[in-house]
């Protein structure tokens, strides 16, 4: 399994989410940096069938949960930029590299950027659920969303 935490959208919902959680984070919440790093936390060694590989570097303004300092990076105009100068055809050049690498002969796992409903990960066993709310936008301030908290259904 490995990670890929890349979140290049220009679109102001998204930006908006970035920059209340770079907020967030100067009021003392941690968040884990990407799905990745926040399924393993929840998996913990209890998978015989699943080795973490790590993740591929992404710069951490592309990523759901910029750091602070990030803030002036994180527009329209820099996404656009980004996308502009083929810099997703470099993370996918990157991804392949990684799992050619490091994974090969071995069956890739990616855990990556995306909300889906919580609809569509109900099926999956509690793992991903309580990984979707941590990252759900609506639970970016809420003080009381964490992976180990019992959330309800």
């Amino acid at each position: 399994m490995f990670g890929v935490t890349l979140d290049a959208s220009d679109d102001p919902w998204n930006l908006g989410l970035k920059h209340a959680s770079m907020w967030a984070q100067t009021q003392g919440r941690h968040f884990p940096s990407g799905p990745y790093e926040a399924m393993l936390e929840e998996l913990g060694t209890r998978s015989a069938y699943i080795e973490p590989a790590g993740t591929v570097e992404v710069a951490s303004w592309l990523g759901p949960r910029p750091k602070p300092s990030d803030q002036p990076l994180i527009t329209a105009a820099q996404m656009q930029e980004f996308v502009g100068r083929c810099g997703l055809l470099e993370v996918m050049q990157e991804v392949k590299r990684f799992v050619t690498t490091r994974i090969l002969p071995e069956v890739p796992i990616m855990v990556g950027i995306g909300f889906p409903s919580l609809r569509q990960v109900r099926g999956y066993g509690e793992a991903p659920t309580r990984i979707k709310r941590v990252f759900d936008p609506n639970n970016i301030l809420s003080p009381n969303t964490g992976l180990f908290e019992d959330m309800g259904k």
